[in-house]
């Protein structure tokens, strides 16, 4: 599974797991967010297994409906972190772009032009507070929300992120309803003209 979402192009590919095995909890909660479906074997014929994995493709996000997918810029170093979020964002219908450290989230959010960056702050080299700074200090860039990511949950944590130019902060470990909320919260601010 990671090899298959290693690679950007295929990370939208919804995948069905088709399996004789009785999956523990454990096992369930592993493929959280690599799979969009886990079914049994035998509880279903083949031809229903093929019909219920056609109504998964095309992604519905993707789906000829002539709307495109809303693009946020994840920046984040850890490798567990950034394949966790980025594939349980994408479950939720959003184009995730990666940078794995401050200075290529500057150059991202130049070339992608994001809806939405999630910034982690503590990252190698450029750090996410720096990164933000150069971030909102660009005409180009200035007016993308940044939500800061971070596992310091100090009230002087959520201050310093807002003073570089953070639009909202939350904290690792990420609680998805929470972020989403977020998100959705500062994606239909800044649609507004």
């Amino acid at each position: 599974m990671s090899t298959l979402h290693g690679r950007e192009a295929w990370r939208p590919i919804p995948v069905v797991i088709i399996t004789a095995k009785d999956l523990t909890a454990a096992q369930r909660e592993r493929l959280d967010g690599w799979v969009i479906r886990i079914l049994q074997k035998g509880a279903y014929g083949q031809e229903i297994c093929w019909r219920r994995c056609a109504r998964w493709w095309p992604p519905r996000s993707a789906a000829g409906r002539g709307k495109h997918m809303t693009k946020i810029l994840l920046v984040e170093d850890n490798e567990m972190n950034r394949d966790m979020l980025s594939r349980r964002l994408q479950k939720q219908g959003y184009e995730v772009v990666i940078a794995v450290d401050g200075e290529e989230g500057v150059a991202k959010a130049q070339t992608e032009a994001p809806a939405l960056i999630l910034m982690d702050m503590s990252l190698p080299g450029v750090d996410g507070w720096e990164a933000t700074r150069r971030l909102k200090a660009a005409a180009r860039t200035q007016k993308i929300p940044i939500i800061a990511l971070t596992a310091h949950a100090m009230t002087d944590d959520r201050e310093k992120a807002m003073a570089a130019g953070c639009d909202d902060f939350d904290t690792k470990p990420v609680e998805l309803p929470r972020l989403l909320s977020k998100i959705q919260a500062l994606l239909g601010r800044s649609a507004v003209p």
